[in-house]
């Protein structure tokens, strides 16, 4: 079999190759080795990258901003660690109800499930303002929030 693989050398650079391949795993070998050297290029040729971005887990969303229902965290030293939001520009230590989801552990079930006191309202399956995570750009693991 012929596999024809199409690579990216530099920015607006593409080299389209042609390997003759009789095992998949040799095949397999050489494609790994071909992605491992095109992340390193990537890398090496956006210097401007953000060194994060946002994944929500729920949705599948991504985005390079932080998402305004994840809140911010508080750096003011009266106030140091607490979480807060910006509502129509303003910021508040009043979670919005749509975001006001806390994880809540039931001893009964052995499982979490997800309560707003706000809306009060308790569900079992992730809310979407829950599920927004903090990946590194270099190798998908999560930030602590």
């Amino acid at each position: 079999a012929t596999v024809s693989v199409l690579y990216c050398c530099k920015e607006g650079e593409s080299v389209c190759s042609f390997f003759p391949f009789k095992r998949k795993k040799k095949m397999m070998k050489v494609l790994l080795v071909l992605l491992l050297i095109s992340l390193a290029i990537g890398e090496e040729s956006n210097p401007e990258q953000p060194e994060s971005y946002y994944w929500n887990e729920v949705t599948g969303e991504s985005t390079w901003e932080r998402p305004a229902e994840m809140g911010h965290i508080s750096t003011d030293e009266s106030h140091q660690g607490q979480k807060y939001w910006i509502v129509h520009g303003e910021p508040t230590w009043d979670a919005p109800a749509d975001w006001a989801w806390r994880v809540v552990f039931d001893e009964g079930q052995q499982r979490e499930f997800y309560r707003n006191d706000k809306l009060d309202s308790s569900v079992w399956e992730k809310p979407r303002c829950l599920g927004w995570k903090r990946l590194r750009t270099s190798d998908n693991s999560d930030y602590e929030e």
